[in-house]
């Protein structure tokens, strides 16, 4: 029997608890990340920003891109984070734009954030195996194939362009 069959036991709960699942885990991730980031002046919006330049300077253009967030709230939070001294303009691009990059004072809390972050995920992650990790990633891909299409593959192969496995392992062995 196929889980979209509302008439499953099995797909009944997944219909009833997946999202509400996803929603407890968005929550108490951005409750957590809410107090962590109290002391350094920044807010939840800052936050993702400073963690998508540790990896390269972007324009602003490429970080809606990667970040799914519209023009004016990415030059919003950019603004922010250039009068409190966190980002700079870096290199030109071409025509009028520029790529934004962290300044050392961003550099130090995007260390501090993402040591947070690794913390965070090894307590979520606690107990479980590469194997049940494989599954899970492959069901969640699935699952958002289903409902985006192909976009996922294009939204996903921006997201693993910008951000590369060795970064992340060079963030894991600096933050640890």
């Amino acid at each position: 029997m196929m889980v979209d069959n509302p008439e499953s036991e099995i797909s009944s709960r997944m219909m009833m608890e997946m999202p509400f699942l996803f929603r407890i885990l968005g929550v108490t991730f951005m409750d957590r990340l809410t107090e962590f980031i109290k002391p350094f002046g920044i807010k939840r919006r800052e936050a993702r920003y400073i963690a998508v330049l540790s990896f390269m300077p972007l324009t602003q253009k490429e970080m809606c891109e990667i970040l799914k967030i519209d023009k004016a709230n990415t030059a919003r939070a950019v603004d922010t984070l250039r009068k409190d001294g966190f980002v700079e303009n870096g290199e030109h691009g071409a025509g009028r734009t520029y790529q934004v990059c962290l300044t050392d004072k961003g550099k130090a809390v995007s260390r501090e954030l993402h040591s947070f972050i690794l913390s965070v995920w090894k307590e979520a992650c606690g107990g479980i195996d590469d194997a049940e990790a494989e599954r899970f990633m492959e069901f969640l891909e699935r699952v958002c194939r289903n409902l985006c299409g192909e976009k996922l593959d294009a939204d996903l192969a921006l997201m693993r362009d910008a951000i590369s496995q060795q970064d992340i392992k060079k963030l894991s062995e600096v933050t640890l």
